[in-house]
């Protein structure tokens, strides 16, 4: 069975979501005699950066529109490189070579360099001796999550463009329409849970839709007032009146990383709203675990031991 966000993954530039003016740019440099040969695509994860690079090699070699025709269908002309496993220059400097050869099927070249700032320096510098002299023919995208990894030496000599996360209106809209088509009997409230926690990532959306498709249910949320319940319990340091929490939401299926994500919602907004100042020290705590756990899935027993390693920390420390 495809993956919804592969089923649903645009494949010409009228299908294409979002980003209107990146597209109104691109067309516009494609028109000129002598197009740009390097861009760079940087922004958040699940916004559609390597969608429009693959959709950018039909634009160059036909129209953008078109989805079956020689031009646009023949991979030996379109490069994607998985940057990771070339962070070795001698890798870097074969593809280098590549550069000499003439397309096969199509007009143009394409080399995308998916997740760019895996590549080590060696490999930028390699790339970067040839960059401003690369045949007419040639493209090259470099696609990244983290623009502060990728050199100022590359950048300057891309055409760069910022994609920004989809705004939640967007994404309602798409799910919603996308669980029409699938014939997925969803309920408003659901949907809105999804966007919630997509965080204006279409493919994080399409993945909860379809982990809803096949358990016909989603993960339960803990209400607001559990949340601020666990954070004051710790913040006055009553180690009794936590466990009663988390033993009452013991039994409830949950996403434990949504409920870390709302607690530092929750926390910005007693700090900032209600001068809860001295949260800032279990605020920092909190955010670091957000970005230990990105590719967990930690358990209730992972997350309830959190919460009392919190607990210690703030009984230990002074108010």
């Amino acid at each position: 069975m495809t993956a919804l966000y592969e089923k649903y993954r645009p494949s010409s530039i009228d299908e294409y979501m979002g980003h209107s003016d990146i597209v109104q740019s691109i067309k516009h440099i494609i028109r000129k005699p002598s197009c740009a040969s390097c861009f760079l695509f940087f922004g958040s994860k699940g916004t559609g950066k390597t969608t429009l690079a693959r959709i950018f090699f039909k634009m160059l070699n036909c129209d953008g529109r078109c989805t079956g025709c020689e031009k646009c269908t023949k991979s030996s002309d379109l490069r994607e490189i998985d940057s990771s496993r070339y962070r070795h220059i001698d890798k870097v400097e074969k593809i280098v070579e590549e550069f000499y050869y003439r397309p096969i099927f199509s007009f143009y070249k394409l080399y995308i360099f998916d997740e760019a700032h895996a590549l080590s320096v060696y490999s930028f510098n390699a790339l970067l001796n040839v960059i401003d002299k690369v045949p007419s023919y040639i493209k090259i995208i470099f696609i990244t999550t983290r623009i502060d990894r990728i050199p100022d030496t590359i950048c300057s000599r891309c055409v760069v463009y910022r994609f920004v996360p989809f705004d939640n209106m967007r994404i309602y809209k798409y799910i919603r329409s996308v669980a029409y088509r699938e014939g997925i009997d969803i309920k408003k409230e659901n949907i809105k849970t999804i966007v919630k926690y997509a965080k204006g990532d279409i493919r994080e959306a399409l993945n909860r839709l379809e982990s809803f498709l096949v358990s016909s249910d989603l993960p339960d949320i803990l209400k607001a007032k559990d949340i601020y319940k666990m954070i004051m319990f710790i913040y006055k340091k009553k180690l009794t009146s936590l466990r009663k929490v988390l033993y009452r939401i013991s039994d409830k299926v949950i996403d434990y990383r949504d409920v870390l994500s709302d607690m530092l919602d929750m926390i910005n907004r007693l700090i900032y709203r209600y001068r809860y100042i001295s949260l800032g020290r279990i605020r920092g705590w909190v955010i670091k675990e957000i970005n230990y756990t990105r590719t967990l899935h930690p358990s209730f027993y992972w997350f309830a031991a959190f919460l009392f390693s919190l607990y210690g920390k703030q009984k230990s420390s002074k108010r």
